[in-house]
């Protein structure tokens, strides 16, 4: 079994425990199942700035909101997605 690296927390994992998603751009990234490895810390909200949003979970799907502005990611399969797409996006000016 081949390993690639999670994207999100930096582990060499193996290919069975990765998702791939793509960025806003197009751009393809690896990460890793929350439920076999920690939490990434969350980042303020990139459009107000508020701090601590919140992770929320309906039906299986995962994502997180702002509870300032309520912007919030898109919809993922675990919280570890939902983290590290958050944690990714950027302004907007």
């Amino acid at each position: 079994m081949s390993e690639n690296q999670c994207d999100g927390c930096g582990r060499g994992l193996p290919v069975d425990d990765m998702r791939i998603h793509r960025n806003s751009d197009g751009t393809p990234f690896m990460v890793c199942s929350s439920e076999k490895y920690e939490k990434e810390p969350l980042l303020a909200c990139p459009f107000c700035g508020t701090h601590n949003p919140i992770v929320m979970e309906s039906d299986g799907e995962w994502w997180i909101q702002c509870v300032g502005c309520r912007s919030a990611s898109d919809g993922y399969m675990d919280e570890h997605q939902a983290a590290f797409a958050w944690n990714r996006r950027s302004y907007k000016k």
